[in-house]
């Protein structure tokens, strides 16, 4: 976090822990380091924003989400992590609207609903309609 500050870097984008063996284990041990970590961002002028994730990490689910923002915590909602999210759990895409106004940034790319591929927006399934309504919705 200091180096990043003496880069002049403003923002740094933070994933949730894996879930090996107990979620409840990976969600606690991932909002104590989050905690830990806030106080120290904030005295070197860093803002630490938690982006959504997918299967298998802590931060692929809204509630997850919303319980780092009520920490005061900014997000960065990443739609093809949503898209993912949504095809693996059965969540709708609409779902994921409760974190739009936590959202500061956002990962806009696309893939096959099945891999992370980081496509670009319109060469998998997600399409230029949903981006376009996170966009507008955010306050990113």
């Amino acid at each position: 976090i200091r180096i990043a500050n003496h880069l002049g870097v403003e923002v740094i984008v933070v994933h949730g822990g894996d879930i090996r063996k107990s979620y409840t284990k990976a969600y606690v041990n991932t909002l104590k380091h989050l905690r830990e970590l806030k106080p120290i961002a904030e005295n070197s002028g860093v803002k630490l924003v938690i982006e959504n994730l997918f299967e298998g990490k802590i931060g692929a689910l809204p509630h997850e989400l919303l319980s780092f923002a009520n920490e005061g915590f900014e997000l960065c909602f990443d739609i093809g992590h949503a898209f993912l999210t949504s095809v693996n759990s059965g969540l709708r895409m609409d779902e994921f609207s409760v974190l739009f106004p936590y959202t500061s940034h956002l990962h806009i790319h696309d893939n096959n609903g099945y891999e992370d591929e980081h496509r670009p927006l319109g060469e998998g399934m997600i399409g230029f309609s949903y981006a376009g309504r996170v966009v507008e919705l955010t306050k990113a």
